[in-house]
């Protein structure tokens, strides 16, 4: 089936049309267009008459009903082949009773399938970017990374520290100690050992986005098999929070391509599917699943858990996820009207009188609520922020980034900050652009930055302000007050270190640097015949954990 075709007859009625009209359709140049439509009247879909002479128009007859031909194709195509050639299906141009209708037989082809092999299908709007735990930035990736590697150290969301690969460790004067579990393997059948930690961290401590936090940090080495210590000019606990973060996963290299010791395993990675393996030598508890396939689906596609036993009369129940929070950046790190700390105060105000009508705006609602505490949420601390009763002068309109997630968040602030007599002006970057931007480079004056923690806040905050995200990571040292501040972690018990990050987010609000602007939840359907649902890092489900209860009869 072609895509193209079935687009073209949604769009383009028999008749009379211009040739550039049916290119911009398509979205080909005017030669391409032309190769294809001879193409498909050869084939019988259509008869063509092209128009003679520059301007004409062409003609088009549809001589078969495209979408009722490829529907049953479809359908048929849906019940018979892979789930992953399905859903390229759902990518095509149909009318929205046909989509309708092949979302609702697709969703009969996911979920749980339980044979000799426990299978998991889950739909997936957008692909995973990156599985290499010093690149995987977003927080699918971020998730993926926290299944396929283990990290030396895990901690939970109330900030206790657990055994990972490392069974104990010591604080010690100057030194932190770690011992590694014995039996451990990677993913290739191979014993890990105390020099693949060494190599790997090495990798992790001299990685550009990563020397400053990790510059108490002057030597690792490996004193006896399975032990390895770090040398520091700090207190030894900094430690705990830089190897329990995702950033720290171990994995060494493996003919050309990066293997762990987690839960799971990559098998496959591609445009319409990627495939994770259970790792049955996993040296904590084999998950019970055998397999996950995460399937391609169009971004409007309903994502649900659920298993293939599932039939309309079972019942749905919702897990509630946290998925972050999202700030103002006020982006002065290159020359901009927002060095003006007037002009950054007075934004602030408007942002503070109009943020109540998040909870009740209907792009919003359900979604985003209003915030303001803070990035910490539970301070609910009153912050002093200075009254500015005039608009201060500008030279030039601001420019304010905005991505495809904060499109609409983005607008709503447009408008209110207009209202007050600013012009804004919008530029548009892509998700990929703002991900890897820093503040430095991008044109923008404005930006609204989203932000979701790993799991515990306290050591996620200490991670944002030690500029681990390429698009802030100016925003900490902007200002030489905040800057001298968010240096005090390596001299800084981490018993004290919410003390630390709550003066640290007490000053980037109240300098009107970050100003908190929502947080957001959402609400994850699960069929009840899938078990033992937690929520892990990022505000998703746990794999290793997951597994269905069985229909017997």
């Amino acid at each position: 089936m072609d895509s193209m075709l079935l687009k073209l007859y949604q769009n383009v009625k028999t008749g009379e049309c211009k040739q550039q009209q049916v290119a911009n359709v398509l979205g080909l140049s005017l030669k391409q267009t032309t190769r294809l439509l001879r193409k498909w009247q050869d084939n019988g879909w259509i008869r063509y008459i092209p128009g003679k002479g520059r301007g004409n128009s062409s003609y088009i007859e549809w001589l078969k009903p495209v979408e009722t031909i490829y529907l049953k194709e479809a359908i048929r195509l849906l019940e018979e082949e892979s789930v992953e050639n399905a859903a390229k299906l759902l990518t095509f141009d149909w009318s929205p009773s046909s989509k309708e209708r092949l979302t609702t037989l697709f969703q009969t082809k996911i979920g749980f399938i339980q044979d000799e092999n426990d299978s998991l299908i889950i739909p997936l709007r957008f692909r995973f970017i990156s599985f290499h735990p010093l690149e995987a930035i977003d927080v699918y990736s971020a998730n993926m990374v926290t299944t396929l590697y283990d990290r030396l150290i895990n901690v939970d969301e109330a900030g206790d520290f657990t055994p990972g690969i490392a069974h104990s460790w010591e604080c010690l004067e100057g030194k932190f100690r770690i011992y590694l579990r014995k039996g451990v393997r990677f993913h290739d059948g191979s014993l890990l050992t105390a020099s693949d930690v060494v190599s790997c961290l090495e990798k992790l401590r001299r990685h550009p986005r990563h020397v400053d936090i990790w510059e108490p940090v002057y030597r690792i080495y490996s004193p006896a098999p399975y032990v390895v210590d770090f040398d520091l000019h700090s207190f030894a606990d900094y430690m705990l929070p830089l190897l329990s973060n995702t950033y720290a996963s171990i994995y060494k290299a493996y003919e050309g391509n990066l293997i762990g010791t987690g839960p799971f395993y990559l098998v496959e990675d591609n445009e319409t599917r990627t495939l994770i393996k259970a790792f049955d030598t996993y040296y904590k508890e084999r998950p019970l699943l055998d397999r996950i396939e995460f399937i391609q689906v169009p971004t409007d596609f309903e994502i649900i858990y659920h298993t293939s036993q599932t039939d309309e009369a079972d019942e749905l129940f919702e897990v509630k996820s946290d998925s972050g929070f999202g700030v103002v950046v006020m982006n002065y790190c290159h020359e901009s009207p927002l060095e003006n700390p007037d002009l950054r105060h007075y934004i602030h105000q408007i942002i503070a009188k109009y943020r109540h009508e998040i909870a009740s705006h209907e792009s919003f609602k359900g979604s985003y609520y209003p915030n303001a505490e803070g990035f910490q949420l539970g301070n609910r601390e009153a912050f002093n922020i200075p009254l500015v009763k005039e608009k201060p002068r500008i030279y030039r309109p601001l420019k304010m980034q905005v991505v495809n997630y904060t499109k609409e968040m983005s607008y709503w602030l447009k408008e209110k900050i207009e209202a007050a007599g600013i012009q804004i002006e919008i530029v548009h970057k892509t998700f990929n652009d703002a991900l890897y931007g820093n503040l430095k480079d991008i044109e923008a004056d404005i930006t609204i930055f989203g932000e979701v923690y790993e799991v515990n806040p306290q050591y996620s905050f200490f991670h944002l302000v030690k500029g681990l995200d390429y698009l802030i990571s100016e925003a900490f040292s902007v200002d030489s007050d905040i800057k001298e501040l968010s240096s005090n972690y390596k001299c800084t018990s981490i018993a004290n270190w919410t003390e630390l990050n709550h003066q640290i987010e007490k000053m980037l609000i109240e300098k009107s640097i970050l100003i908190p602007l929502y947080y957001s939840k959402r609400m994850i359907p699960f069929t009840t015949d899938l078990q033992n649902i937690s929520i892990k890092s990022f505000g998703y489900v746990d794999f290793s954990s997951l597994w269905l209860k069985p229909h017997i009869l």
